[in-house]
């Protein structure tokens, strides 16, 4: 979640507004949230 806030801070999104909204659409979208999960866990076994 760090790195979608940073890239989000670089794409121009300030701060505060990428810190509520990406944890808001990880909450509010559970499938959003496994796909990441499951991206990540390949990733890391990479």
């Amino acid at each position: 979640m760090p790195q979608m806030i940073s890239k989000m801070e670089k794409a121009g999104v300030s701060k505060p507004v990428a810190g509520m909204i990406i944890p808001s659409g990880l909450t509010f979208n559970p499938d959003g949230q496994a796909i990441y999960y499951t991206i990540a866990a390949i990733f890391i076994a990479q």
